[in-house]
C-alpha cells in the first residue's frame, strides 16, 4: 500500500464555496492526483493530509482508495466531501467509508519528497510532501528528489505514482 502524506499550513473550511480559502484547492488536487485514475480509484493508495492551521490543528485526514465511497474527481466535490467528513468528525457522527480523521500528527517511517534530496529509488511506501510554503514541521527522514525542478505537491504525487507504476521505483 502506497501512502502519500501532505503536510500543509492549510486548513479545510466547513463551507468550500471558495476553494482557495484554507488552501482547499491544494488539498483537493493532492487527493485527486494521489487516488484517481482515468476511470477508477487507485485501490493501493492512502492519501493523508495534515492541516497545521486553525482551531482543530493539527488535524490529519486519511482517505483509503480501497474503501472510500462517494468521492468524485473534481476539486469542488473533493472539497465538499472533506468538509462534510470534518464536520461529521467535529459533531461526533460517523465518517464516510474509507475516511479516518484524527487530531494530531505522528511521524511514520518513510521518505520526504524534496527537491534538495537524493535522486534515487527510495524503496519506501510512505511519502511525505510539503505544501506551497514547504514543510510546516521538520522531519528527520531521508530526503528523495523526483527531479531537478520544484513541483507542486499534486505534481510530485503524479510523478511518484508513475515511477512506481512503470517499475522505475519499487516499494520496500
Amino acid at each position: 500500500m502506497r501512502v502519500f502524506h501532505l503536510l500543509t499550513e492549510g486548513m479545510v473550511p466547513f463551507n468550500p464555496r471558495n476553494l482557495t480559502e484554507g488552501r482547499m484547492d491544494e488539498v483537493a488536487r493532492f487527493i485527486h492526483n494521489a487516488l484517481f485514475l482515468s476511470h477508477d480509484l487507485r485501490r493501493d493508495v492512502i492519501a493523508r493530509v495534515t492541516l497545521f492551521r486553525g482551531e482543530l490543528a493539527p488535524l490529519t485526514v486519511s482517505v483509503d482508495g480501497s474503501r472510500v465511497k462517494g468521492l468524485h474527481p473534481d476539486e469542488r466535490s473533493i472539497g465538499g466531501f472533506l468538509s462534510a467528513a470534518i464536520r461529521a468528525f467535529v459533531e461526533g457522527r460517523s465518517l464516510p467509508p474509507g475516511v479516518s480523521i484524527e487530531r494530531g500528527f505522528e511521524v511514520r517511517p518513510g521518505v520526504v519528497l524534496d527537491e534538495g534530496g537524493e535522486r534515487k529509488n527510495p524503496r519506501a511506501n510512505y511519502f511525505y510532501v510539503g505544501g506551497p510554503k514547504g514543510f510546516p514541521v521538520e522531519l528527520e527522514l531521508p530526503k528523495i528528489s523526483v527531479g531537478g525542478k520544484v513541483y507542486t505537491a499534486s505534481q510530485t504525487v503524479c510523478i511518484v505514482n508513475y515511477l512506481l507504476d512503470v517499475g522505475e521505483w519499487t516499494l520496500e
